[in-house]
C-alpha cells in the first residue's frame, strides 16, 4: 500500500508541476469534472463560461448533464446571446430537455417567437418546440403558441413539423384540418403524430390485455382512438399520391391505433415495384413490431413476400427475430409463438417441394448450355429482373437499340455488381456485343425462358432457413433434414447452404455426423465449410470431433487448424485434459507461430495447475515472440484457477515477462499483474506509455481498459497533455474507477483550476489569456471536416462476459481491423477506445470506402463465431466543422451518432442525408426512414452506405476490351499473312526467325479456334454439334504443332 500511495503522490506532484491549465489541459479537465459533476467541478465549469469560443463550448458541453438549478439559470440567460454557435445552442436545449421544467417554458416560448420566421434559425426553433413539447407535455403553457406555430403556413415547414410531433395538442380535429393543406412534407409529421397519440392511448390498455390474446383491441367506445382510425379512414384515399416517407408514417399511425386496415395498406407497400417504399416499410416495421395488434397475420403474409432484395430478406428475418424476442412467457404469447412457428414449417415444406417439381428437374436440362450462357442466365436470374431481362430481349431483336443506350437503363436499377458476378456480366456483354443475327436469335431462345419465380421461391426458402436457426424452431428439424439429403443428391449451393446453417444452429446431431464424414474425408474446400458450421456448435460431441482432428494433426500449420483452435478456445475447456494435451503437442511441434500461441493459450484456459511449470520451462526455451505473448496470455487465464501456492509461481513468471523485449507481451502481462495491484506492472506501463507512439498507447490503453485502476488513473491523468494528444482515449476509461476513486480525481482537479486561478480573486485580468486561446484554436480549426464514428453495441457486454484475455482479443481484432483500414484510406484515428472509434477522412469518398470495407471485414469475423460472440456495431459518417490538436478532435460531436446507437437497427452504415448527396455519384446510399429513430428535434436526417456504384463503370470497361480485341484481331490477320509470307519464302531464312513465327501462328490459332467455338455456340443450339466440332478443332491445332515440331526438326 505504501509503494502505491508513494506512486498516487508522485503523480499527483508531477501534474501540479507540469500542467498549466492551456487550452488544451483546460478542455480536457472539463471532460473529467462531468463525471463525478460534483458542486465544486459545476462552479469550476460555471466560471470559463464568460471565456467564449472553443472554451465556453467545452463548458457548456461538459455542464449539460448537470441537474443543477444555477446550471440552468446560467444556460437560459445564455440563449439570449447571438454568438452562440448552434452546438452551444443544441447542447442546452438538451438540458433544459432533460433537467429543465414549465418554468423554462416562457424563456423558450420568447425566443421561439422571435427567431420563428428567420430560415437561418429554422434547427433552433425546432429543436426548442421540441423541448418545449418534453418540459410541458400537458400544453399547460405552451399550447397556445404550438398551434399557432403548426397552422401558420408562413413559417418555415421544418417548424411546423416539430410543433406537430410535440402531440402537445391531443384534439384530432386539429390534425384534420392540417391534412386538408395536402403538404405531403406535414402529413408525414400529422401521421407521426397520430402514431404517437395512438400508442399512448393503448398503453393504458396494456395491464389489462397481459392475458388476453394478442388480437384484443381497446374498447370501440375510447373517444381518441375511434377518432383517429375514422381519420385514417378517411385518408385511405390520398395513400397512393403520397410519398414514400408519408406512406409508411401513415402505416404506423394505423399500426399503432390497432386499425384493422393496417394489413392491406402495410402489403401494399411491401407488394410495390417502389424499392425505397419497401425499405421505408421494413424499417418502420421492426422498429415497432411490438405494437402490430395482430402479428400472426403479419407474419404469415410476410414469409410469402417474393421478390424483394437479399437486403430487405434480412429487414424481414430481423423483424421475425425482434418479435419473438418481445413476447412475454404467458398464455396467448405460446399460442402466438406456436401457431408462427408450425406455420413457419408447413410453408418451408410447401416451398421446396413447389421448387423441387418446378425447378430442380427442368434444371438438369439447363447444364447442356454452353458455359458462357450459364453465366449469363445466372446473372440475369440472380442479380436482373423481369424488367431488364424484357429490356434485353428487346435490344436482341432490334438492331436500332444502341448498346449503350441498354446498359444506361440497365445501371438506373443496378447500381453495383459484386467482385463474383463480374465473370457473369462479361458474358453477357459479349453476347450483346455480337452483330450476327443468327447468333442474337438463338440468344434470345436462351434468355427468354428464364423464370424470376425460381428466384423468389429459392429466396423464401433460404428465408425461412435462416429465420428457423435465428429464433430456433426445433421443430422444424426433420424439414430440414429432408431438404439436406434432397440436396446432396441434386445439388443447390444456396439452399444447401441455407438448410446447413439452419441445422448447424440447432445443434441437430444428424448435422454433426454429417460435417465430421466433411471434416475428416472431404476435399479442402469442404473441410473448410465443415469448420465454419462447427464454429455453430455447442455441445461436448462438436468440440470431442474438434479435438481429435487437432490431435491426428497436429503438425498441420494451415488456416484450418488456426480456426479450429480459435473455436476450441472459445468453448468450456476448463479440466479437460485431452484438450491440454493437444495444446502441448502442436505447441512443441507445429511450424506456425499463430498456431503455436494459439496452442499455448489453450494450455491455460484449461486451468491445470502443473502446466505452470510447463509454461514456465517453455518460456525459457523459446525466443518466439508469438509463443511468449501466448503464454502471457495463458497465465492469465491460470490466475483465476490456481491456488496460491501456483500463483506465486506464476507471478514470479509475469515478472520475468515484464523484461521482455517484445512489447505485446509487457502489455499483456501488466494486464495480469494489475489485477493484483503490481507496482512492478505500473512502472512497466509507465515505461510503455511515455514513448509518444499513438498506436502503442492505444493498445495498451484498450489492454488495460477494465483493469484501470487509481493509480493507473493519475498517471493517465498526466499523459492529458497536447504532445501526447490521446485525452479523448484516456478520460472514457476513468468511468471504470470506483466511485471514492472518482472523488479523489474530481476533488484534485478542482485544486489545480484553484491554484492557477484563485477562486474569489475578481481582480485577476483575463482578457489576454482569452485573446491567446482565440488565437490557439484559429489554427486548429477545419472546415467541413469528414467524421467516421465507429460503436461497438455490445462493448460493455463483451467486457462483462469474457475473461481479461477474450474480451482483449475481441477488441483488438475490430481495432487493429479498423486501424489497418483507415491507413490505407488515408484516415486518422482520434479515438480508440471504450467500444468507440472517432477517425476521421481527407474526404467523403475515401471514408465511405473504409466504412464498406470495415463492414464487410467484421461481418466475415462474425461469421465464424457463435451468435451471442459476435460483435454488433454501428457506423456513422458526417461532415462538421472541427478543432484538430495533434491529430485529435478537441470537443467530438457525439450527438447524432448517440441518436443511431438507441435505434434497433444493427450492423448498418449510416451517412448524414446532407454528406449522402456528395456520395450519391459513386455510392448507393439508401433511403432511411427517420420514424424509426427517436431524433426530439434534432434536424438531421440519414441515408444508408450500401455499395459503390460500379455496374456502369465494369460494363463499359468490358466494351473498351472487346474494341479493343476486335483491333487486335484485324492487326492479327495482317501478321498471319506476313507469316505465311515468311513460309513460302527459301529455307535459307534464319530458322529461329522461322520457328519464332510458327510459335506466334500457334498461339493466332489457338486463340481463333476458341473464337469459333464461341460462334458455334452461339449459332447453334445443337448440343453434340458444339461438342463435336470444339474436338475436331482441338485435334486440328494438334496436329499444326506436330507438324511444325516435324518441320523445324527436318
Amino acid at each position: 500500500m505504501a509503494i502505491e500511495k508513494d506512486f498516487i503522490q508522485a503523480m499527483k506532484l508531477e501534474i501540479s508541476k507540469n500542467f498549466t491549465l492551456n487550452p488544451y489541459e483546460r478542455i480536457a479537465f472539463h471532460k473529467i469534472l462531468s463525471i463525478m459533476k460534483s458542486e465544486n467541478g459545476m462552479n469550476v465549469l460555471l466560471r470559463d463560461i464568460p471565456r467564449k469560443g472553443v472554451i465556453r463550448s467545452s463548458a457548456i458541453e461538459n455542464l449539460k448533464a448537470f441537474d443543477n438549478p444555477r446550471v440552468t439559470e446560467t444556460f437560459i440567460s445564455l440563449l439570449s446571446e447571438s454568438k452562440l454557435s448552434d452546438k452551444d445552442v443544441f447542447n442546452i436545449l438538451e438540458h433544459i430537455e432533460t433537467f429543465g421544467s414549465e418554468k423554462e417554458a416562457s424563456a423558450l416560448i420568447s425566443l421561439i417567437s422571435v427567431n420563428k420566421t428567420i430560415p437561418d434559425k429554422v434547427s433552433f426553433v425546432a429543436k426548442s418546440i421540441s423541448v418545449l413539447g418534453n418540459i410541458d407535455p400537458y400544453g399547460n403553457k405552451t399550447s397556445d403558441i404550438i398551434k399557432q406555430i403548426a397552422e401558420n403556413q408562413q413559417i418555415e415547414t421544418e417548424s411546423r413539423k416539430s410543433a406537430i410531433e410535440t402531440t402537445i395538442i391531443r384534439e384530432i380535429s386539429f390534425y384534420e384540418n392540417l391534412l386538408k393543406e395536402n403538404n405531403d412534407e406535414l402529413n408525414s409529421s400529422i401521421y407521426k403524430a397520430l402514431a404517437v397519440i395512438s400508442e399512448q392511448e393503448m398503453a393504458k390498455y396494456e395491464s389489462r390485455a397481459e392475458n388476453e390474446i394478442f388480437t384484443v383491441l381497446p374498447d370501440e367506445n375510447d373517444k381518441v382512438l375511434l377518432e383517429i382510425r375514422v381519420l385514417l379512414g378517411k385518408m385511405t384515399t390520398s395513400f397512393d399520391a403520397s410519398s414514400s416517407q408519408t406512406k409508411t408514417a401513415f402505416i404506423l399511425s394505423m399500426i399503432s391505433c390497432g386499425h384493422r386496415e393496417y394489413l392491406i395498406y402495410t402489403m401494399k407497400a411491401l407488394s410495390s415495384n417502389n424499392p425505397d417504399l419497401i425499405d421505408l416499410t421494413l424499417f418502420v416495421i421492426l422498429a415497432n413490431v411490438e405494437k402490430i395488434r395482430t402479428p400472426d397475420v403479419f407474419l404469415r403474409n410476410l414469409i410469402s413476400l417474393s421478390s424483394v432484395t437479399d437486403r430487405d430478406s434480412e429487414l424481414i428475418i430481423q423483424i421475425f427475430e425482434k418479435f419473438f424476442e418481445t413476447l412475454k412467457n404467458n398464455r396467448s404469447s405460446n399460442m402466438i409463438r406456436n401457431k408462427i412457428n408450425n406455420f413457419i414449417i408447413v410453408m418451408l415444406d410447401n416451398f421446396f417441394e413447389t421448387y423441387r417439381k418446378s425447378f430442380m428437374i427442368p434444371e438438369i436440362m439447363e447444364k447442356d448450355y454452353p458455359d458462357n450462357f450459364k453465366k449469363i442466365r445466372s446473372l440475369v436470374l440472380n442479380r436482373f429482373n423481369p424488367e431488364i431481362k424484357k429490356k434485353i430481349l428487346f435490344f436482341l431483336n432490334d438492331d436500332s437499340y444502341l448498346l449503350k443506350n441498354l446498359i444506361e437503363e440497365i445501371s438506373e436499377q443496378i447500381k453495383y455488381i459484386p467482385e463474383n458476378e463480374k465473370e457473369n456480366l462479361s458474358a453477357l456483354i459479349d453476347v450483346l456485343w455480337d452483330t450476327d443475327q443468327k447468333a442474337k436469335s438463338i440468344s434470345v431462345t436462351r434468355i427468354q425462358d428464364i423464370d424470376f419465380e425460381k428466384r423468389y421461391l429459392k429466396n423464401r426458402i433460404i428465408r425461412l432457413c435462416e429465420i428457423i436457426g435465428r429464433i430456433s424452431i426445433e421443430d422444424a428439424s426433420s424439414s430440414l433434414v429432408k431438404i439436406f439429403n434432397y440436396i446432396k443428391k441434386y445439388h443447390d449451393a444456396e439452399i444447401f447452404d441455407a438448410a446447413t446453417v439452419a441445422l448447424s444452429r440447432l445443434n441437430y446431431p444428424y448435422m454433426l455426423s454429417e460435417l465430421e464424414v466433411l471434416l475428416m474425408s472431404g476435399d479442402e474446400s469442404e473441410k473448410m465449410k465443415a469448420v465454419d458450421l462447427f464454429s455453430l456448435f455447442s455441445d461436448q460431441r462438436s468440440l470431442n470431433i474438434l479435438l481429435d482432428y487437432l490431435k491426428d494433426n497436429h503438425k498441420t500449420n494451415d488456416d484450418m487448424a488456426l480456426r479450429i483452435l480459435n473455436i476450441v478456445i472459445r468453448r468450456d475447456i476448463s479440466n479437460n485434459k485431452a484438450a491440454s494435451q493437444i495444446a502441448k503437442a502442436i505447441a512443441e511441434t507445429n511450424a506456425n507461430p499463430e498456431i503455436r500461441k494459439t496452442a499455448v493459450q489453450l494450455i491455460g484456459k484449461c486451468g491445470f495447475e502443473q502446466d505452470v511449470l510447463y509454461l514456465n520451462e517453455l518460456f525459457v526455451e523459446t525466443t518466439d515472440n508469438s509463443t511468449r505473448e501466448g503464454i502471457v496470455r495463458a497465465l492469465d487465464f491460470l490466475l483465476k484457477s490456481v491456488s496460491a501456492e501456483s500463483k506465486k509461481s506464476v507471478t514470479s513468471l509475469l515478472k520475468k515477462c515484464l523484461l521482455d523485449s517484445s512489447i505485446k507481451v509487457r502489455m499483456f502481462a501488466c494486464m495480469a499483474m494489475l489485477q493484483d495491484g503490481s507496482a512492478d506492472a505500473l512502472k512497466t506501463i509507465r515505461d510503455m506509455m511515455i514513448i509518444r507512439n499513438k498506436a502503442v498507447q492505444r493498445d495498451i490503453l484498450n489492454t488495460l481498459e477494465s483493469y484501470i485502476s487509481v493509480e493507473l488513473g493519475f498517471f493517465f491523468i498526466s499523459l492529458l497533455r497536447e504532445e501526447y494528444a490521446i485525452s479523448q482515449d484516456i478520460i472514457p476509461l476513468l468511468r471504470y474507477l470506483p466511485y471514492e476513486d472518482k472523488k479523489d480525481i474530481d476533488h484534485f482537479i478542482i485544486n489545480i483550476f484553484k491554484k492557477h486561478e484563485g477562486f474569489g480573486d475578481s481582480s485577476i485580468d483575463l482578457s489576454k489569456e482569452y485573446m491567446k486561446e482565440e488565437e490557439y484554436f484559429k489554427s486548429a480549426k477545419i472546415d467541413n471536416l469528414t467524421l467516421m464514428f465507429f460503436d461497438i453495441i455490445n462493448y460493455e457486454e463483451i467486457l462483462s462476459q469474457s475473461s481479461s484475455s477474450d474480451s482483449s482479443t475481441v477488441a483488438r481484432v475490430i481495432f487493429s481491423t479498423i486501424l489497418d483500414v483507415t491507413k490505407e484510406n488515408s484516415g486518422t484515428v482520434s479515438r480508440m477506445t471504450g467500444g468507440k472509434i472517432v477517425v476521421y477522412f481527407p474526404n467523403p469518398l475515401s471514408a465511405a470506402s473504409a466504412m464498406i470495407d470495415i463492414k464487410d471485414k467484421i461481418y466475415f469475423y462474425n461469421s465464424k463465431i457463435l451468435p451471442e460472440y459476435q460483435v454488433l456495431f454501428s457506423v456513422y459518417l458526417t461532415q462538421t466543422d472541427a478543432y484538430v490538436i495533434s491529430e485529435e478532435i478537441t470537443l467530438i460531436p457525439y450527438h447524432e451518432s448517440e441518436i443511431l446507437l438507441k435505434s434497433p437497427f444493427k450492423k448498418r452504415l449510416f451517412v448524414n442525408r446532407n454528406l449522402s448527396q456528395i456520395l450519391n455519384y459513386s455510392f448507393k446510399c439508401g433511403i432511411f426512414s427517420e420514424l424509426a429513430f427517436d431524433l426530439k428535434g434534432s434536424n438531421f436526417s440519414v441515408s444508408e452506405l450500401q455499395n459503390p456504384l460500379n455496374f456502369t463503370m465494369a460494363a463499359d470497361e468490358m466494351i473498351i476490351r472487346l474494341k479493343d480485341e476486335e483491333k487486335k484481331r484485324k492487326e492479327i490477320e495482317q501478321q498471319l499473312e506476313e507469316a505465311m509470307r515468311i513460309k513460302n519464302e527459301p529455307k535459307t531464312r534464319n530458322m529461329s526467325a522461322y520457328t519464332n513465327k510458327m510459335d506466334e501462328i500457334g498461339r493466332i490459332m489457338k486463340k481463333e479456334i476458341l473464337e469459333v467455338n464461341k460462334y458455334i455456340s452461339k449459332r447453334s443450339t445443337d448440343r453434340e454439334l458444339i461438342k463435336n466440332t470444339e474436338k475436331m478443332l482441338n485435334n486440328i491445332y494438334k496436329r499444326y504443332m506436330l507438324e511444325v515440331s516435324k518441320t523445324v526438326m527436318e
